[in-house]
């Protein structure tokens, strides 16, 4: 914004709305700007440091999940806090806390020493389904905190 522009019309005796066509700021911005205890910069934001995320007190739960089934899948992951936890956030939210520390949370507990991969249970083929089906329950994020 070049307030010289608003000073200089302004001293040459155009009017707020003839400055506001020139220049192509609104009238009242013009106003504003050329008002005696105005500053000659535009004021600076507000600064503000990064507040509390809504997943920050959901990522012990994530970190748990992620350490115990390293593939789970973030979309998964949101179902589970929407339906369980009664998460309020969006998906996108969980989407990038998995991405971000997926790695290191599989890289940070090394399997201890004499664990073969023959002892891993948890990757022994589940059993077959008897074909009865159960229904699944899609979270309802609409209605989240209301």
């Amino acid at each position: 914004m070049e307030l010289r522009a608003f000073k200089a019309l302004a001293d040459a005796g155009a009017t707020w709305a003839e400055i506001a066509r020139e220049t192509g700021y609104d009238w009242r911005t013009v106003k504003r700007y050329l008002a005696t205890d105005a500053s000659s910069a535009p004021p600076a934001p507000a600064k503000r440091g990064p507040g509390p995320r809504l997943i920050d007190s959901y990522t012990h739960l994530i970190d748990a999940w992620l350490r115990r089934q390293p593939k789970l899948k973030a979309s998964v992951i949101w179902e589970r806090l929407v339906t369980e936890h009664g998460f309020c956030g969006h998906y996108q939210r969980v989407k990038i806390y998995v991405r971000e520390n997926r790695a290191r949370l599989t890289q940070a507990e090394p399997e201890p020493v004499g664990f073969t991969a023959g002892s891993r249970s948890w990757l022994a083929p589940k059993p077959r389904s008897t074909g009865v089906t159960r229904a699944r329950s899609r979270p309802r994020p609409g209605r989240c905190g209301s």
